[in-house]
């Protein structure tokens, strides 16, 4: 694991040693990586009281919420031009909702395909729209881009032509026009299903569907399943699924605890430790959902183990907002019909050579799945978790 003082110098040295003095672009292309990555971390929590009740299923009053609190979002905005309503869905983080949804979506259609696969299709729609928008928005304000007029120009339009198809999937849902309205069908949508669980069965399924998630991770970091070159089904692979275990957990906000596990074992004490020393607030990480329960039958989550697992989404998600600029500026150097070919393969080296500056992610990928599997983290996490009552 390297922290980011270490992967600084590791650049630096691999700029020095594989380009020389003479090509102070690659320096500085590098250097603006560093200075720059794209953001996507933000904090998941949401710690007002839900009022949830004991007698009603518990994904009804979870999806309920998060429709409320999109609803509430939209409101705000319904009345202001489209760049501003835009720029506020950006950063408001309405993406995370749809996410939240699409997670929960994904989680009972293994009990009713038939009704929540088109949940799925839908709120993933609009989770990967606001993402493709948030991402071109960024590299069009890279410092990176500056030097090259050409790939400003193209992610403007890369910008400009997401957007469009985020509002015009935003009108065709009516979110923007009426969105007291459309929350409202499809709050009544989902309260007139006829078969949600009881309360009871419920917790018992989302916990039954967290283990089940977290095993079949953690058979694949076994199996070293994200020991990839390609960062799509490699590292960035890896820190998805860790993140997605995360978020199955604050979606259950208001209807878990947080309790001390105990001693940890050895291995898994000492990999604490040190993520402890270089985050003091370890326990305070963005993803910790620390508000209190309002069930008597709360599920139980051990508090160290999700958050080192959150530590691990944030320290992946850090490397990969390193790795993925260099990706999107290839993408548009490739595409980009602005540029000669003398231009396309002059950017292409430039990016090659601060690229090789970065460590191997395939290598960066087999470390963390090592360490994850070595010490047992998922698997004592699992182990708790079938532990309870």
């Amino acid at each position: 694991m390297l922290n980011k003082n270490f992967r600084l110098s590791l650049i630096l040295f691999g700029l020095a040693t594989a380009i020389g003095a003479t090509t102070s672009a690659s320096t500085d292309l590098c250097l603006a990586l560093l200075s720059n990555p794209i953001s996507t971390s933000t904090s998941v929590t949401k710690d007002l009281p839900y009022g949830y009740v004991e007698n009603k299923a518990w994904g009804e009053q979870i999806y309920v919420h998060e429709l409320s609190d999109l609803e509430q979002t939209f409101a705000k905005i319904q009345n202001q031009p489209w760049p501003q309503q835009l720029q506020q869905l950006i950063q408001l983080d309405v993406r995370r909702y749809f996410f939240d949804l699409w997670v929960l979506s994904e989680t009972y259609k293994t009990i009713d395909a038939s009704f929540f696969s088109a949940n799925v299709e839908f709120f993933k729609n609009f989770e990967s729209l606001l993402g493709k928008v948030g991402l071109k928005q960024e590299m069009q304000s890279k410092p990176i881009t500056i030097s090259e007029p050409a790939l400003v120009s193209f992610f403007k339009d890369e910008a400009a032509s997401a957007a469009s198809d985020l509002k015009a999937a935003l009108d065709t849902a009516k979110f923007l026009e009426d969105p007291n309205k459309t929350f409202q069908d499809l709050e009544k949508k989902l309260q007139d299903y006829s078969n949600w669980l009881s309360a009871e069965k419920d917790r018992e399924f989302l916990l039954s569907e967290l283990i089940q998630f977290t095993s079949h991770l953690n058979n694949k970091i076994q199996k070293r399943a994200f020991d990839t070159d390609d960062l799509a089904t490699g590292l960035h692979e890896l820190r998805k699924k860790l993140r997605e275990v995360v978020l199955h957990i604050v979606n259950l906000q208001h209807l878990i605890r947080l309790v001390d596990e105990g001693p940890l074992p050895p291995k898994l004490a000492l990999w604490y430790e040190e993520l402890e020393r270089q985050n003091p607030n370890l326990l305070e990480n963005p993803y910790m959902p620390e508000a209190s329960s309002e069930v008597k039958n709360p599920i139980l989550v051990p508090r160290k183990l999700i958050a080192m697992i959150g530590a691990l989404v944030n320290i992946i998600g850090n490397i990969k907002d390193q790795d993925e600029p260099l990706v999107e500026l290839q993408e548009a150097a490739l595409k980009s019909p602005a540029l000669t070919t003398e231009d396309r393969n002059r950017i292409l080296e430039k990016i090659k050579l601060a690229g090789a500056a970065l460590e191997d992610q395939k290598q960066v990928a087999d470390k963390f799945q090592n360490r994850i599997s070595d010490t047992d983290l998922l698997g004592q996490f699992i182990k708790f978790l079938q532990g309870q009552p």
